[in-house]
């Protein structure tokens, strides 16, 4: 569903909002009360049996809320990744430590240990924050093939989140458009195809 708010020019429709009901709900309230003013609170916060209140709009509004940031939620999205980039990690190091055990000789023993000495400082040197140690791991050369593999997937899903994301951004932006602006942007993808097919 979707909602478009605009200032008010007189002709958008109120179907909710019907004077009979208005004033059915404050002659009732005025007669009880006797105060006009407390009355048009009463009906402003409260509404009536045919048309919302203020209390039933904000409810409405802070069950919205609730599961858009349910729907949306950051914490778990950024939780989650940063279980996927210490998972990488963990992998790269059980795959170093096997791959010292395959040694087969004394000297390949040795240089593997350079390099898994080295591979380890490296991990052990990343920093604490989720954007570092992604960094850190794009110019890190893994040992471990699977690990390796677990975080050439982890960007590309990354990626693809991006394209997506501003995809949706671009898609909401020309809905928006109208007519000069719309042709504008259709004159430019031609352009742009143009330049792309030579």
């Amino acid at each position: 569903m979707t909602f478009r708010y605009s200032r008010w020019d007189g002709s958008q429709r109120v179907d909710d909002l019907d004077a009979g009901d208005v004033l059915d709900a404050l002659s009732d309230d005025l007669m009880n009360y006797g105060d006009l003013n407390a009355a048009l609170q009463r009906l402003l916060r409260w509404g009536s049996p045919n048309m919302q209140g203020l209390e039933q709009l904000l409810k409405q509004l802070r069950e919205a809320r609730e599961q858009e940031l349910g729907r949306y939620n950051l914490d778990s999205t950024v939780e989650q990744l940063r279980q996927q980039v210490q998972d990488i990690i963990d992998t790269e190091r059980t795959g170093i430590d096997r791959r010292l055990q395959e040694a087969q000789t004394p000297e390949a023993r040795k240089l593997l240990d350079r390099i898994a000495r080295q591979r380890q400082d490296q991990l052990d040197s990343m920093p604490e924050d989720l954007g570092g140690r992604v960094k850190a791991l794009r110019d890190y050369e893994f040992v471990d093939d699977a690990a390796r593999q677990k975080f050439e997937e982890l960007m590309q899903k990354l990626q693809k989140q991006m394209l997506d994301q501003m995809f949706q951004g671009l898609k909401g932006s020309i809905q928006q458009m109208q007519g000069q602006d719309l042709s504008r942007v259709r004159d430019m993808v031609r352009s742009l195809n143009k330049m792309l097919e030579d």
